[in-house]
C-alpha cells in the first residue's frame, strides 16, 4: 500500500509540474520589443525591459510573418522566439529607461494603424506596451517615433542591431 501511495505522489507531482504553459503571457509592466525582417523568422531582434535591465536576443522567432498572428503567437507570450542564438543583458540609466518610455508613451498617444500591410523585404516592429501589441513597419514615415525607438535601441543595446537591406 506504502509503495502505491509513493508512486500516486509520483505521478500527481510530474503532472502538476509537466502541465504548465510554456505559452505564458508576459507581466503587462514589462516592455517588449522585437524587431525582424518580413517574410522570414530569421535575424529576429528581441527587447525587453523591466526594472532599467535590458535583455537583448538575436534569433529565430517563432512565425514567419506577423500576418495572421493571434494574441498567443504575438511577443507578449513568452514562446515568440523559437531559437537564440545570443543573449545580452545590460543595465539601463534611468534616463535611458526614461527616454525609451517617453517615445512609447508619445508612439501609444499617436491615432496608429494597428494593423499595417507587410511590406517584403523590409523590417517589420512589434512591440508590447502597457498590455497592447503594436505592429508597424520598421519605415513608416508616417511615424516619427518608430524612427526614433529603434535609433534608440541601437544605441544602448548591448548587441549590435543590423538592419540591412537586401538585394
Amino acid at each position: 500500500m506504502r509503495i502505491i501511495k509513493l508512486f500516486l505522489m509520483i505521478i500527481l507531482c510530474f503532472a502538476i509540474t509537466s502541465c504548465t504553459d510554456t505559452n505564458k503571457p508576459v507581466p503587462e509592466n514589462n516592455i517588449i520589443i522585437a524587431i525582424y525582417p518580413c517574410g522570414t523568422n530569421e535575424e529576429t531582434y528581441y527587447f525587453t525591459l523591466s526594472d532599467n535591465e535590458l535583455n537583448v536576443k538575436l534569433g529565430t522567432k517563432e512565425h514567419e510573418s506577423s500576418v495572421g498572428m493571434t494574441d498567443r503567437e504575438s511577443i507578449a507570450n513568452t514562446s515568440f522566439m523559437k531559437k537564440v542564438k545570443s543573449v545580452e543583458t545590460k543595465q539601463l540609466s534611468d534616463s535611458d529607461t526614461d527616454g525609451i518610455i517617453a517615445i512609447l508613451d508619445k508612439l501609444y498617444t499617436n491615432d496608429i494603424n494597428i494593423e499595417p500591410p507587410v511590406v517584403f523585404d523590409s523590417w517589420e516592429i512589434q512591440i508590447y506596451y502597457k498590455g497592447s501589441v503594436l505592429t508597424q513597419n520598421c519605415w513608416e514615415p508616417d511615424y516619427e517615433e518608430i524612427n526614433l525607438l529603434i535609433e534608440e535601441l541601437k544605441f544602448i543595446s548591448p548587441i549590435e542591431i543590423n538592419l540591412h537591406g537586401w538585394a
